[in-house]
């Protein structure tokens, strides 16, 4: 690939699609503003004309103006209609490559590669919107082949075999579970929602009388009539996000590929997103309100450095997005030996169980003076909110609780969704003890450790620990080197000295 080379020619239709989405709109305005026959009228549709010949125009040349080469270990980009730039990426410094096959890309048999380095932060270093399947399987193996030689040097021959055939599949989500899945998702939630915001956009400009019309006469019929279509309405909501669903998870498969883990997922949209295992900051088991009574749970990776600013690759990966937990430990033990999932975690105090339920329950006391208020006095109804929001707080100090080893930490709390975060000793960015004046009555303390997440940070906490125990995890964390006789089984100093230092 020393050659220059250029992209497919479809990148030039693919930016055009993409500044049109930019400026719909401009565009808009320009073609729908105005009376009929007016001068403005012909100066708004003649506006509209000139800026997509401007976009096409600039697609296509940023097309003509874009070329790239790997040459003397570097990836060598040039680009810029107006403005020419040259970016050279050594090939070392690349973590990884994600293909994405999008719905122009697949029936030329092209993918769209993002290159990802340490550094990219939240975007990706480089971007190839559309170059051939064969193209993109020679870049990813120069880049490998560059990796093996530099790692070729501290291995043996055997080693270097070893991890030249190591590829393997760990996980395949079954049909079933892409169904269940799909069938208890939010994005029945997400869809209402869309629809309702098109709703509150489009009311002014459609002609919507004849509608209310025609409620109105369905209420006069009778509310039997109104509830069937509301119903109807929620269930093709419903499986409309079931559809979505199967084509954005159909055939997920994860598979681990030397020092990566890759996934690939999507049936109109084909998406493989490559993460290097030792980008790899965390693991957090993520148990729905819906699913945790099944036995149900989602995984996701936290990963330094990003894939872009796309919701869906971004650097919380869910690498199991459904799977039962009895199937988790084997899977992860094989992508992150290193982890220890399967470990008993220690609850919080006993006397922290009534400030989980007051603190809930408090929060729901200005929804509560509300309703008693406007809906008297049948919003008294609403102090039954008191009692749901207390017994939600018994349910997260139960599920709060915490376990260190000599190099991993693992929190669990809840806020809706029950959260389990399991963090490596050394990519803790900081831990934070901290302690309100109730909580000193009690000889309590809140713990908070954060680990970095692309340019955000991902924390684990636990609140209302016995202060031993948070002085004995905040002990753990401290470097070793400033305590030669260090001992994991006992802190290192007492709970007095640390109150008077």
């Amino acid at each position: 690939m020393s050659s220059t080379k250029r992209l497919h020619p479809i990148s030039a239709v693919y930016e055009l699609l993409k500044m049109l989405k930019e400026l719909i709109i401009p565009i808009l305005f320009f073609l729908f503003v105005g009376e009929d026959g007016t001068t403005w009228d012909k100066i708004s549709f003649w506006a509209s004309m000139a800026i997509i010949v401007f976009v096409f125009a600039s697609g296509i040349l940023k097309w003509l103006r874009f070329t790239y080469r790997v040459e003397e270990g570097e990836i060598r980009i040039e680009s810029g209609a107006i403005i020419r730039t040259k970016r050279y990426i050594p090939l070392e410094r690349i973590q990884s490559l994600s293909y994405t096959e999008g719905i122009l890309h697949r029936p030329f048999g092209l993918v769209k590669v993002k290159i990802e380095t340490a550094s990219a932060g939240a975007e990706a270093e480089a971007e190839l919107t559309a170059i051939t399947k064969a193209d993109a399987e020679e870049l990813q193996r120069i880049i490998a082949s560059q990796k093996e030689h530099a790692q070729s040097e501290t291995n043996t021959g055997e080693e270097t075999k070893k991890l030249e055939n190591d590829s393997t599949i760990v996980y395949q989500m079954t049909p079933k579970e892409l169904l269940i899945m799909a069938s208890t998702s939010s994005a029945i939630g997400v869809i209402l929602s869309a629809f309702f915001a098109l709703y509150t956009q489009v009311e002014q400009f459609l002609p919507l009388d004849w509608l209310y019309d025609e409620l109105e006469q369905l209420v006069r019929s009778g509310l039997v009539i109104l509830a069937i279509i509301s119903i109807l309405g929620l269930v093709s909501a419903w499986a409309f996000g079931i559809v979505l669903t199967f084509l954005k998870y159909g055939n997920f498969t994860v598979k681990k590929e030397r020092n990566d883990v890759i996934i690939s997922r999507g049936l109109l949209e084909k998406v493989s997103i490559t993460i290097p295992i030792e980008r790899v900051q965390g693991v957090v088991f993520v148990e729905g309100i819906l699913r945790q009574p099944f036995g149900f749970t989602s995984v996701k990776l936290e990963s330094a450095g990003g894939e872009g600013n796309e919701k869906d690759q971004t650097e919380k990966v869910m690498i199991l997005p459904f799977i039962h937990k009895k199937r988790v430990v084997p899977i992860l033990q094989q992508l992150l030996p290193d982890y220890e999932f399967d470990v008993p975690l220690q609850a919080v105090s006993v006397k922290a169980k009534r400030r989980y339920m007051i603190r809930e329950a408090f929060k729901t006391v200005p929804f509560v003076i509300a309703l008693s208020t406007i809906f008297w006095p049948y919003g008294l109804f609403s102090l039954l909110l008191l009692v749901l929001a207390g017994g939600f707080g018994y349910i997260k100090y139960k599920d709060a609780g915490w376990h260190v080893t000599a190099t991993q930490l693992t929190t669990r709390s809840r806020v809706l969704a029950r959260q389990t975060f399991f963090m490596k000793k050394n990519r803790i960015q900081s831990m934070e003890l901290k302690q309100g004046w109730l909580q000193r009555r009690k000889e309590l303390v809140s713990v908070t450790s954060t680990i970095r997440s692309g340019v955000l940070a991902e924390v684990g906490k636990v609140v209302d620990m016995e202060m031993e125990d948070g002085f004995y995890v905040y002990e753990w964390y401290r470097p070793r080197k400033e305590h030669p006789e260090y001992k994991l089984e006992e802190p290192h100093f007492k709970i007095g000295d640390e109150q008077k230092s």
